[in-house]
């Protein structure tokens, strides 16, 4: 990323040019304008030329070089944010457990009762066995993350119990810690882009401020 358009944006919001406007008034186009916001892209000099015009303004205005040291500060700088945000998202996560409940109920009300109802009907267990399973079902996953707990309450079958479960606990916190994975890194990239500008302006500050010592 040797130029930044931080300048043309900057610009664009002073003159009152919304996204809106911009692609209304095709001065610059989507694609474009959303490469210039990730840093993936840059204008041809016709573009440049044009919006110098329509905003009364020098390319300098609207662009600027930045040095290699700037460049490595702002990745420096967005690594260490986005370890924090992560930091953040996980805690976060970890405080609200509506994920956890909805992903729980869809196994111990439709996946897992309707293995048993099937294992039931062809009579691969016997009924009496059924309705302990789907007892201990309709508190999943909590009912059985503690085989101490199931061996109190069902002494006799309590291994065939975990066994049966073994594989759908394993498959629920795999599901679970997906989840939790998208979720965090949805979160950290939409934050990351809203601090992007205020990235960068602090990258060049420190630049500039480190030259102005020397």
């Amino acid at each position: 990323m040797p130029i930044s358009y931080r300048k043309l944006f900057s610009l664009l919001e002073e003159k009152g040019w919304t996204t809106y406007r911009i692609r209304k008034e095709k001065l610059i186009g989507q694609g474009t304008l959303t490469a210039l916001k990730n840093g993936t892209g840059g204008l041809d000099s016709k573009t440049i030329a044009r919006i110098c015009k329509v905003l009364n303004c020098q390319p300098g205005d609207i662009m600027e070089f930045i040095p290699d040291w700037v460049e490595n500060r702002i990745l420096e700088l967005t690594e260490t944010r986005e370890e924090k945000l992560g930091e953040y998202f996980n805690d976060k996560w970890s405080e609200d457990d509506s994920a956890e409940e909805k992903l729980g109920l869809y196994y111990s009300e439709e996946y897992i009762p309707e293995e048993i109802e099937r294992l039931e009907t062809n009579e691969e267990i016997d009924s009496d066995y059924a309705k302990i399973l789907c007892n201990v079902c309709f508190k999943f996953p909590a009912s059985v993350e503690n085989p101490d707990k199931v061996k109190e309450e069902y002494p006799n079958c309590y291994r065939d119990i975990l066994n049966f479960f073994e594989g759908y606990l394993e498959e629920f916190n795999k599901e679970l810690e997906k989840e939790k994975q998208e979720y965090i890194e949805y979160e950290v990239k939409k934050a990351l882009e809203e601090e992007k500008a205020e990235i960068e302006k602090q990258a060049f500050e420190e630049y500039f401020s480190d030259s102005e010592e020397e």
